[in-house]
């Protein structure tokens, strides 16, 4: 979806946020955003990138279809991290 889709006020969820790039350009178009992201070290950054701006919420946990527990598969480039066995 185009990132000029958003507006003023908007809400957007950014899952999968890693460091936020995706992020600050919801952010420049004046959205309000709920990043997700199971990483710590992700979850570090985005802190540090958005953690005094009231209008984004981080939430340090990763989304699936149901309730419970993933073990989560941390690689050295975080893009490539997964919660897949395969």
């Amino acid at each position: 979806m185009p990132i000029d889709v958003f507006s003023d006020g908007d809400l957007v969820f950014d899952v999968g946020a890693n460091i936020g790039n995706k992020a600050a350009q919801f952010l420049a178009k004046g959205a309000r955003v709920i990043c997700f992201e199971p990483q710590p070290a992700c979850v570090e950054r985005l802190r540090g990138r958005f953690g005094s701006d009231s209008r984004v919420a981080i939430v340090p946990k990763g989304l699936a279809d149901q309730a419970g527990k993933l073990t989560l598969s941390i690689c050295d480039d975080d893009t490539l991290s997964t919660f897949s066995e395969q």
